[in-house]
């Protein structure tokens, strides 16, 4: 157990799953279990390797919000993820994958149309 269950009014251990304390008899909250989409213990080596390389490349597209920085680094981190989602298709982290796409092609998009934006202004003044 990570940490252990307290009663709320007298402070004495719980079982996880007592809904009335013991000792005093107070009602306890219901516990929501965390959600895991998926458990990397159980991945094949091959889709361990495979879910690194998609959170670096998720962290790339983080990297990319920088204005500029994004110009280059959407654009390239869409083409490994094109990459990555053949091999992955499978796999219990496609979402993943594919939320990480999402917010690398909305960088590339933002970032390429200001750039033109701020080209056409200049060429219009």
């Amino acid at each position: 157990m990570l940490y252990d269950m307290k009663c709320v009014h007298c402070q004495s251990a719980l079982e996880p799953e007592q809904m009335r304390c013991a000792s005093c008899g107070t009602k306890q909250k219901a516990r929501r279990k965390r959600h895991t989409e998926f458990d990397t213990e159980t991945l094949t080596p091959e889709a361990q390797v495979l879910l690194e390389r998609a959170n670096q490349q998720y962290h790339w597209a983080i990297w990319g919000l920088i204005p500029g920085v994004g110009l280059i680094l959407g654009p390239w981190v869409c083409w490994n993820l094109l990459h990555l989602r053949g091999k992955a298709e499978a796999e219990s982290f496609a979402s993943f994958l594919l939320t990480t796409f999402r917010i690398a092609l909305m960088i590339a998009l933002f970032q390429w149309s200001g750039l033109l934006l701020i080209l056409l202004s200049c060429w219009m003044t």
